[in-house]
């Protein structure tokens, strides 16, 4: 009865999701909404759509128990950590490989430039968590939501859509979308740790670059749509960010946790990809 317990306590200790889920609520976006919406582009369902969702599902999850195996390792963690997280690892390991492999035998060339691409961002970040240095990444993190974009062409190629420049202009859309969120949470992130709100001047300027970057977004839309490249839902959505924008910089979120911030960052990313689907699989 004694030696019973270890091995089920090591079970319980397997399944719990700080292993197997990344605890960064915003970054599911980056790759699950350029997905949805070049899967809606293409206005069809395959079989190989399907395998590309497990892929690029099992190979976001497979970054939190290797972050974590970096860190038992060369940063002092607990080692009985150690073969919960490369249980985990494994797991998702072995399903990515197989959905690519199926992809990659049934003529998608483009998941070995994907994984060119993605190995070495990957490698970086467990560079960085070994040294400590994994957060407030900048370039790391808009590098990453460019490439997590590629799930759009990949999703449109997936489903065998026949454009040549569709999927590219998704592709760049969504990444906009992402970095601006990204340089937006930098300013959250700031504005939260004001105890007052400080004078409109430093208050705006501050938020110059953010402000800039979904001003850039709105006219890109708008030239699109203007060019026949994209319905007008694209820029109707960059419009609501810019709006969401100005909103944060007139009313700055102070006292909100990261969590808060990151549940409303993934509220407004959720929208503006609901209507870039919409957009796109019924006026694209």
């Amino acid at each position: 009865m004694n030696e019973a317990h270890p091995r089920t306590d090591n079970h319980e200790t397997m399944w719990r999701w700080r292993y197997a889920v990344p605890p960064e609520k915003g970054a599911w976006i980056w790759w699950i909404g350029p997905l949805l919406i070049g899967a809606a582009a293409a206005r069809q369902v395959h079989w190989d759509l399907i395998l590309l969702i497990v892929a690029a599902l099992c190979a976001f999850l497979v970054r939190q128990p290797l972050t974590l195996a970096v860190k038992i390792v060369w940063r002092g963690r607990s080692r009985a950590e150690l073969a919960p997280v490369l249980k985990w690892a494994a797991l998702y390991s072995v399903l990515t490989l197989a959905a690519a492999g199926w992809l990659l035998g049934g003529g998608h060339g483009w998941v070995l430039w994907m994984a060119a691409v993605g190995g070495p961002l990957f490698a970086w970040h467990l560079y960085l968590v070994r040294q400590g240095q994994e957060r407030h990444q900048v370039l790391l993190d808009l590098l990453a939501a460019a490439f997590l974009a590629l799930t759009a062409p990949a999703a449109y190629w997936a489903a065998h859509g026949v454009s040549a420049w569709l999927p590219w202009t998704i592709w760049l859309l969504t990444f906009l979308q992402s970095s601006a969120s990204i340089v937006h949470m930098m300013l959250r992130l700031e504005q939260r740790r004001h105890k007052t709100a400080p004078s409109d001047y430093p208050r705006w300027r501050t938020a110059a670059l953010p402000l800039m970057h979904h001003q850039f977004n709105l006219v890109l839309g708008i030239g699109f749509y203007a060019a026949g490249h994209a319905p007008l839902l694209v820029p109707i959505a960059f419009g609501l960010l810019l709006l969401d924008a100005l909103e944060i910089i007139a009313r700055p979120p102070f006292g909100h946790t990261p969590k808060q911030l990151g549940m409303r960052q993934l509220f407004v990313g959720s929208s503006f990809v609901v209507l870039l689907m919409a957009g796109y699989a019924f006026f694209g």
